[in-house]
């Protein structure tokens, strides 16, 4: 009984976390999110099954094995969390950039900007649904009223007139913006999975950190705003490591 107990207390845990994670994810990256969590699922209940002996282990081995070769690396990605929290440095995602009227996730590899807006005009729509108009309505609201957004809006509309980002404007300020919060710098270094949980240690901080600007410096193609955020999101995460 206690056993049982123990296990829907953790079952519980559990969806929690996953509830929380989920609502936190751009629109367009929920789906995949779900097929991976459904897979780590049925790999957990398996392996129940195997361990309180409603299954035999090697059914249980080769049902996993085939769920693994049906979404092949998905699973790393689905893990992510996980390994991130065990300190392990696999678990770095992409990096998400919040405002108070955007939720902006930027995919690494192909340097493209996804999100929606979360509050004010739009609210609830995906920035690629929205036309160029729309877009040119929400910076110029921006402008005065929340920079942070301003800078990834405009980000967002030269991404759809051009190819990777416009360096125009690089160079500047943006010390106007302001530190992100420690939350807010854990999405930005792509480190997600440590919201609300246990601290990362300095050596990953440094490493995503490291990841990014490989990516996002202006000189290497990138862009200086982001730069500016991974920087200051760094800053933000080690001055609370430093902490005693």
């Amino acid at each position: 009984m206690l056993f049982r107990l123990l296990l829907a207390a953790a079952v519980i845990a559990v969806l929690y976390y996953f509830m929380g994670r989920y609502k936190r994810l751009a629109p367009e990256e929920r789906k995949k999110w779900l097929l991976q969590a459904a897979l780590i699922g049925t790999c957990v209940l398996l392996l129940l099954g195997a361990v309180t002996g409603r299954m035999h282990w090697i059914g249980a081995v080769i049902a996993a094995l085939l769920g693994f070769a049906r979404f092949g690396l998905r699973l790393f990605g689905g893990l992510s969390p996980f390994l991130g929290l065990l300190g392990k440095g696999a678990g770095l995602a992409n990096p998400i950039f919040s405002t108070p009227h955007l939720r902006v996730t930027l995919n690494l590899e192909k340097k493209q900007l996804s999100g929606e807006v979360i509050a004010g005009p739009y609210t609830g729509k995906n920035l690629a649904d929205l036309t160029d108009t729309q877009l040119l309505e929400l910076e110029k609201l921006y402008e005065t009223d929340d920079k942070r957004s301003y800078y990834l809006i405009r980000l967002v509309r030269q991404q759809s007139t051009a190819h990777g980002f416009n360096h125009a404007h690089q160079n500047q300020n943006y010390a106007e913006v302001g530190n992100p919060s420690y939350n807010e710098a854990l999405q930005i270094l792509g480190l997600e999975a440590y919201v609300d949980q246990t601290p990362p240690d300095r050596a990953l901080v440094i490493k995503a950190h490291k990841r990014l600007m490989q990516k996002l410096h202006p000189d290497r193609g990138g862009n200086d705003y982001l730069a500016s955020r991974v920087n200051q999101a760094k800053d933000t995460v080690l001055a609370r490591l430093n902490r005693p």
